[in-house]
């Protein structure tokens, strides 16, 4: 009997075996070269979320909080540009300047920090209080409800703002509880007081105890990583470099740099004052967005030279490049990814950055950047209502301020 083709096994040949191995291994590849692919470009995604989410935190911090420098404190303090270990704060030349805080290593990854100092009152605390005769104890009627590191600052007024005086904390306060605070005078610009009102018991005439918040804002290096942070208080005696202070608030890491330029008060058209050169000799009545521009330190001396509350708004002092006519701060923030992309991609930065003169790095080092910019309005420094009292100083007998407190 015939058996049949059909009944008997065939195997592939070594030529259909090849062929199926090739357009497996084609087809292995694509799925491979899509699936890395798709994996890059979450990665690079996140990458740009992350990286967009800390600048976003970083600038939402300043529209916070730097819309009230100047509340509650004498314009002539309210920001400062004297630098606590740089006497050029706002104009930072990359060839010229090497900040006090350690750069990062690599060329790449160098610090670029401007300094933004500034001064407001605390809107949410008032406690009835007094001083002792000597400014070294603080005592509160009700307790002080927060925490406070050393070097703290309070104002403490008498009612009717005839007097007050300007203290800080010696050493933090743990004890939210605490009542009695030790504490020194300010020291200058502030000057000591120990009038009588200051020390009145409890009740109608007790004085008022404001807290005052300060901010210095620059970079440093936190683990190998850029962090833009807030220094708690103004004080030149307070180092930037000792981190173990613990004197500071992080605010947004992967900064790595940070460019701030003052919009200047600027006169009517037909008044005036119309032009404001500046040391770079610009007349736009913006500080800091050239190299080489400074603002006068304030208070300067005299005081009498610098505006203040009773200062008409058509004083050619108005119009002085001194930190209290600031009406914008604009802010520049280069931020960079968390960590390096596997294509090695680089995002050059924006060319030259306010007073920051920006050379591209010639190599690649995988890092992606990305430019956030804002102005913010300081609309505190413009009043002229003594809601506070002023910064005191027995050579101007201006700042006896007698009309509020």
């Amino acid at each position: 009997m015939r058996s049949s083709p059909f009944s008997r096994a065939r195997g592939f040949t070594l030529a259909e075996l090849m062929v199926g191995l090739a357009v497996t291994s084609i087809v292995m590849t694509a799925v491979v070269a899509i699936f890395l692919g798709v994996q890059r470009s979450y990665q690079a995604e996140t990458e740009v979320k992350v990286m967009t989410e800390n600048g976003r935190g970083a600038l939402m911090f300043l529209e916070r909080v730097l819309p009230l420098a100047g509340y509650g404190i004498d314009p002539r303090v309210a920001i400062d540009v004297s630098g606590a270990d740089n006497t050029k704060v706002q104009n930072i030349a990359s060839a010229t300047w090497n900040p006090s805080q350690p750069n990062m290593q690599g060329a790449a990854d160098t610090i670029v920090t401007d300094d933004l100092a500034f001064r407001y009152r605390d809107p949410s605390f008032l406690r009835a209080g007094r001083l002792n005769s000597g400014n070294t104890q603080l005592t509160l009627d009700t307790a002080l409800g927060v925490a406070v590191q050393a070097g703290k600052m309070f104002m403490v007024g008498c009612r009717g703002g005839q007097d007050y005086a300007m203290v800080r904390t010696t050493a933090a306060t743990t004890a939210a509880t605490a009542t009695t605070i030790a504490v020194t005078n300010a020291g200058a610009p502030f000057v000591a007081s120990t009038a009588n009102c200051l020390t009145n018991p409890t009740g109608a005439t007790s004085p008022w105890v404001f807290m005052v918040q300060e901010h210095r804002l620059r970079i440093v290096n936190l683990g190998g990583r850029p962090w833009l942070v807030s220094f708690r208080n103004l004080e030149s005696t307070v180092s930037l470099v000792d981190l173990s202070l613990d004197n500071f608030d992080p605010i947004a890491p992967d900064v790595e740099n940070f460019q701030i330029a003052f919009a200047m008060n600027r006169a009517n058209p037909g008044g005036c004052c119309q032009t404001a050169p500046d040391t770079a000799g610009n007349s736009n009545f913006i500080v800091g967005d050239a190299l080489l521009e400074n603002l006068v330190a304030a208070p300067g001396s005299p005081l009498t030279s610098q505006p203040d509350y009773r200062t008409r708004y058509s004083d050619p002092s108005r119009y002085a490049m001194v930190p209290q006519n600031i009406r914008q701060v604009h802010i520049a923030l280069v931020m960079r990814s968390s960590r390096t992309l596997p294509n090695n991609r680089q995002e050059v930065q924006t060319g030259d950055l306010f007073n920051y003169d920006f050379t591209p790095a010639t190599g690649r080092d995988g890092f992606k950047r990305s430019l956030f910019h804002t102005a913010i309005s300081t609309p505190n420094l413009m009043s002229r209502n003594g809601f506070m009292p002023s910064l005191r100083s027995a050579a101007d007998p201006r700042d006896l301020n007698s009309w509020g407190g």
